[in-house]
């Protein structure tokens, strides 16, 4: 209790020290990054850590340094550097990109600054989209707008705020130096109608030239408009999280397809076989029978009748004579048939699941429509238990639609179509049945406005899905709902279509706002279109929401909250039920950050920091079951559960000590909710930074990890990633395996795959499926054409989209940040007093207001 207390303590003293100084600004910071929390570094290195940066290019040379600051202790010192920013939201009236500057005696260098807006001439990935630079003219560094006119003179040194004020519909800017405007008229490339990614550009003006400039307080803000600072989420009490009853097994379960039996009498094991109640289970398929006086037995079920006789081997149905392996017996007056009789009479496959004690009576549909379902809390497929260890080919769609909509990720044909059935083959070759795509495609957000570019989206989708039935590969499909594709859009002459008023975040947290309406018609048309494939696996909502929730403060823009979160995923499976009610559902998150519930506690209270105090076992379940109450499956993301040397990789436990997060904790947390646990990322995260491409510590590594998911009874997971053909990234280095630079992990989770489904995927009652079961009958999938690209518009797409491992574009703090500072000063001693007794009296608050509502 006393460290909680001390924990709590310490985040309100951070929490009043922020209020004192945020209060009186009327903005919302979208973005901000200052380098107090960085590393220093002694030499320049490629990357800098604690910062909110989405891609920092390979041939950075950055260094975080306290020799010579802007502000604050630290700023960046930058020889070249390609920095950028993915996936922003930002639009209002006024908006606003500032950063700190300072040319020293040794700049040699151009500091470019573009942003992303609805143009597609400014996508972040190039340098289309520049709006300001500092640079040398004549060996002065100058300030100069787009079109490269000089609008103000820098001296060496001196240390300069440069503020971009744009008006949005606009293509004309401002420029404040040091808070004053500059006379000179700007005009961009086209009217900015909101700002959806960032990029510095450093760049050497000679080759070889070792100059530098300072670079501190990114910061991209509008003014205000949500109902806190840093959060969509109206102030409110917390919510009381009930969570579901504890339903403990009682003997062996038996279903019909996915409907329990409910039995009134047990199943009897004997003789080799299952005797099942012969009452409890035709109540069940709407069946009955007649007992005869010499113990003839007439079954009927539907339109099947067969007559059996108690004690007898023979089976009749329909004049033939079939011979059983077991006779129907009575138990204490109690009639039971055996598992062979109810598959010979009524062509059920029958499955015993000695790990569940379940057995599982499957009809033609359901043994042989390869869609997934949840029996007894355990995926199954085909009327037997699904387990599979495969891979995320994230890229798939993208690839493939980069045939219709160009993209600088696949920059030919190599890289496209061929590249893709390349993949999918080979995975089938290897005994994969599944992946996990994000299905997105190249084009703009604009793809869904016109008739042209909409068919070329979905054809794209139409052939992925083809190649995915020709190799017999199933796809956990990422929609990605939350994207700015789905917002409402209007066209303007001679700009094209932009964004209406609507945001992202409007779009998670307003259902009746315009482009909650368009995101319905989406899933209509999207699911409704493909719900009937076979290549279907499981439908996704987005890519790691629950890493967005609740951080506000923390990256410097509003987020949403993890209730918030919830009620979308709700409302959008809901939308996804009325169209194809048979398929599961799952988030898409990652595992729970750390605080995932205490971070939405100080939500929910208006604290202006984030509390990242760790959740204790508790507190978990009720941030899970918060976002998952309506959903089928809990998705996680375990890169580093089980790891030791992960700092995030840790919970409370009741005590608060810290206890290490596990495949089987996960496991045990996704049945003590009534769901089931899909790991849709992972990678065996351990230390790799450490270890040479090649070490055989990695294979060993890789080997522990996948024999802790097996161990665990972990059913599907996708491993991070197959075979990536995304050019532009650092893919090939940690997170692509091939055969040519990952061969071991590649065989490793082919064996791992082939080892799960030995041990788990054994029939108990194998002997008694004689009798074929028939599937219905489907189409023949025919030979699929490479596509022939279409004329399509010659740009890249505005937003990459989001995917773990090189690129995601949310910072994962696992700790609040340390602003506490030391100059030794006696006025420091007093403001932190003053700070650590209001810290105190606000906790006493707190704690006596927590305390009346237990009683209540």
């Amino acid at each position: 209790m006393l460290k909680r207390l001390f924990a709590l303590i310490m985040a309100l003293m951070l929490t009043f020290g922020t209020f004192t100084v945020m209060a009186e600004e009327d903005k919302t910071s979208w973005l901000t990054m200052d380098f107090e929390h960085s590393t220093t570094q002694e030499k320049f290195a490629g990357t800098v850590d604690n910062t909110s940066i989405s891609y920092q290019g390979m041939g950075n040379k950055v260094r975080v340094v306290e020799d010579e600051p802007i502000s604050g202790r630290k700023s960046l010192q930058i020889n070249t550097a390609d920095m950028r920013w993915w996936s922003m939201s930002v639009e209002a009236a006024k908006m606003f990109v500032t950063f700190k500057v300072k040319a020293t005696e040794k700049f040699a260098n151009t500091l470019a600054l573009s942003i992303t807006t609805q143009d597609r001439a400014t996508d972040n990935g190039g340098m289309g989209g520049k709006i300001i630079e500092v640079t040398l003219k004549d060996e002065k560094p100058v300030l100069c707008n787009v079109a490269g006119d000089v609008i103000a003179e820098l001296e060496r040194d001196v240390s300069y705020t440069v503020t971009v004020e744009i008006t949005r519909g606009s293509a004309q800017y401002d420029v404040l130096l040091n808070g004053e405007k500059l006379e000179a008229k700007n005009f961009y490339i086209s009217p900015i109608y909101y700002i959806a990614g960032m990029r510095i550009d450093v760049f050497q003006a000679s080759i070889g030239g070792g100059g530098y400039v300072f670079l501190d307080d990114v910061e991209v803000y509008t003014p205000s408009t949500t109902p806190q600072k840093y959060s969509t989420q109206e102030i409110g009490d917390i919510p009381e999280v009930v969570l579901p009853e504890v339903k403990e097994q009682q003997g062996t379960y038996l279903f019909y397809n996915t409907t329990q039996v409910e039995l009134t009498e047990p199943v009897i094991f004997e003789d080799e076989t299952a005797y099942i109640p012969l009452n409890d289970l035709l109540k069940t398929m709407g069946g009955e029978y007649e007992s005869g006086d010499k113990g003839d037995l007439t079954i009927t079920a539907g339109d099947v009748t067969g007559v059996a006789t108690e004690g007898d081997k023979e089976l009749i149905v329909g004049g033939d004579v079939i011979e059983l392996t077991h006779a129907p017996k009575s138990y204490a007056r109690v009639m039971y048939v055996p598992a062979n009789l109810v598959n010979e009479l009524f062509k059920c496959k029958v499955w015993y699941d000695e790990h569940g004690d379940t057995i599982v009576i499957s009809d033609s549909k359901y043994a042989n429509d390869d869609i997934l379902r949840i029996i007894n809390g355990k995926l199954y497929q085909n009327g037997e238990p699904y387990y599979e260890i495969s891979f995320n080919k994230f890229d798939l769609a993208w690839q493939i639609s980069a045939d219709y909509f160009p993209s600088n990720m696949y920059p030919s044909e190599k890289y496209t179509y061929e590249a893709a059935e390349r993949a999918l083959a080979k995975l089938n070759e290897l005994g994969f049945r599944s992946i996990r795509v994000f299905c997105s495609t190249t084009a703009g957000a604009d793809v869904l406005q016109t008739e042209e570019t909409k068919a070329q989206y979905y054809e794209a989708f139409d052939k992925m899905f083809d190649l995915c039935d020709k190799y017999d590969i199933q796809v956990v499909v990422c929609m990605g709902l939350p994207s700015q594709t789905f917002l409402a859009q209007e066209y303007v002459d001679g700009v094209g279509y932009v964004r209406k008023n609507d945001t992202v975040l409007d779009l998670i947290t307003k259902p009746d706002c315009e482009s909650r309406q368009t995101l319905y018609s989406y899933i209509e048309e999207f699911v409704g279109r493909y719900k009937d494939r076979k290549s279907v696996l499981m439908w996704e909502i987005v890519n790691e929401g629950n890493l967005e929730a609740d951080i506000g403060p923390t990256v410097g823009k509003p987020t949403y909250s993890l209730m918030q979160l919830g009620a979308f995923y709700k409302d959008c499976a809901e939308k996804i039920r009325q169209v194809d009610p048979e398929r599961l559902i799952t988030g898409g998150d990652s595992v729970l950050r750390p605080a995932q519930w205490n971070l939405f506690e100080g939500t929910m209270v208006g604290l202006p920091t984030n509390n990242w105090l760790k959740d204790n076992m508790e507190q978990r379940l009720w941030a899970l079951w918060t976002i998952n109450s309506a959903l089928d499956v809990i998705s996680c993301h375990g890169y580093s559960v089980g790891i030791p040397e992960n700092g995030e990789s840790y919970c409370y436990d009741e005590d608060y000590n810290d206890k290490l997060i596990t495949f089987e904790q996960l496991m045990d947390e996704a049945k003590r909710l009534g769901k089931v646990l899909y790991n849709g990322e992972t990678g065996g995260a351990f230390n790799r930074g450490e270890l040479a491409l090649q070490d055989p510590a990695i294979a060993e590594g890789q080997k522990q990890f996948l024999d802790e998911m097996i161990n665990a009874g972990v059913q599907l997971t996708h491993w991070w990633a197959f075979n990536s053909d995304r050019q532009g990234f650092d893919d090939n280095v940690t997170w692509n395996v091939t055969e040519e630079l990952h061969g071991f992990t590649l065989e490793a989770i082919t064996e791992a795959n082939k080892e799960i489904q030995a041990k788990y995927v054994v029939n108990g009652l194998a002997k008694a499926n004689t009798a074929v079961v028939e599937p219905p009958i489907t189409p023949t999938p025919t030979e699929i054409p490479t596509p022939t690209p279409t004329q399509a518009p010659t740009a890249t797409p505005t937003v990459a989209p989001e995917q773990s491992g090189t690129d995601d574009s949310t910072p994962t703090p696992t700790e609040a940040p340390d602003t506490t500072e030391d100059d030794g000063s006696m006025l420091t001693v007093i403001i932190v007093c003053a700070i650590i007794a209001a810290a105190v009296i606000v906790v006493v608050v707190i704690l006596i207001v927590r305390a009346r509502r237990k009683k209540a």
